[in-house]
C-alpha cells in the first residue's frame, strides 16, 4: 500500500503473488468503523489498484485490509493519512 502517508485522496494496493480472484479491500479507522469497501479483481501477478478516498475522510490513522472471497484476511496495513 502506497503512499504511506496518504497526501493526496487516492491509495495504491500493489498485488503481489496472491492468487487471481476477487477480493475486498477495505479501508478503517482506528475504532474499526468501515469508511470504505471496494471489491475488485485480480487477474495478472504485480497487478496495482488505485483507490480514491473521500475528501470527507479525517485526516489520522486507517488500516488497510484485504480480504479473500472466503472473507478470510489475506492482508492488513496501517497508513496514515495527512
Amino acid at each position: 500500500v502506497y503512499p504511506n502517508p496518504v497526501t493526496a485522496n487516492n491509495i495504491t494496493v500493489q498485488f503481489n503473488k496472491v492468487p487471481k480472484g476477487d477480493y475486498t479491500v477495505e479501508l478503517t479507522d482506528v475504532i474499526g468503523r468501515s469508511v470504505m469497501q471496494r471489491k475488485l479483481t485480480v487477474a495478472s501477478e504485480n497487478q496495482t489498484q488505485v483507490l480514491p478516498l473521500n475528501e470527507s475522510n479525517a485526516r489520522g490513522v486507517y488500516m488497510v485490509k484485504v480480504y479473500d472471497v472466503d472473507k478470510q484476511s489475506v492482508f492488513t496495513q496501517k497508513v496514515v493519512v495527512q
